[in-house]
């Protein structure tokens, strides 16, 4: 005996809702990729040159949460390049908001905090301050930012300014999916 299928009215329609809804519902991440061109510092560390070039690449992620009805907006982070040679830095975490409301929709603002070693010894802590405007046609993304360095006590060693720029990395689920396999 076989048994065939036919789609009703109900179904047809349970799909197509589906299928819309699963498009418009985002990710609930932002990546970004972006360059830290570092001018000038006060204080400065001995050895260090500017200008300097950090590269970036962050993941603006959001997570409900219950206690007080709100967003935690969690940051992640990884980087390449400092300033002092020598030092290293480990994955920064921290955290993200969007100033919709005070300044333009798109305007963010960024605190991260790594660990730092130099020679395989703990050395101190890199606390980030980044400021952009992301385009939401192109996906750039340009700013401002504050990379401080602190040694293990929380004295201030270095507070280098300098400008950002960027994009968005974009996320194509029929790209990274191609046969629409999750």
């Amino acid at each position: 005996m076989k048994i065939r299928f036919l789609p009703t009215a109900a179904t047809v329609m349970l799909a197509v809702c589906a299928a819309g809804f699963a498009q418009s519902v985002p990710t609930r991440a932002r990546v970004i990729q972006l360059q830290l061109t570092l001018t000038s510092a006060s204080p400065k560390i001995d050895g260090a040159t500017f200008p300097y070039v950090i590269q970036e690449i962050l993941t603006l992620g959001s997570q409900y949460v219950s206690a007080g009805d709100s967003f935690a907006r969690q940051i992640q982070e990884v980087s390449v390049g400092d300033p002092v040679p020598g030092l290293l830095s480990t994955p920064a975490i921290g955290g993200w908001i969007n100033l919709t409301l005070t300044k333009s929709p798109n305007e963010f603002a960024v605190k991260m905090i790594s660990l730092l070693t130099k020679g395989g010894q703990p050395f101190g802590t890199r606390v980030s301050h980044l400021r952009f405007v992301g385009n939401a046609d192109t996906g750039a993304a340009v700013g401002t930012c504050t990379v401080e360095t602190f040694d293990l006590n929380g004295t201030l060693l270095m507070s280098a300014s300098g400008t950002l720029a960027g994009a968005l990395v974009s996320v194509d689920p029929d790209d990274d999916y191609p046969d629409n396999q999750y």
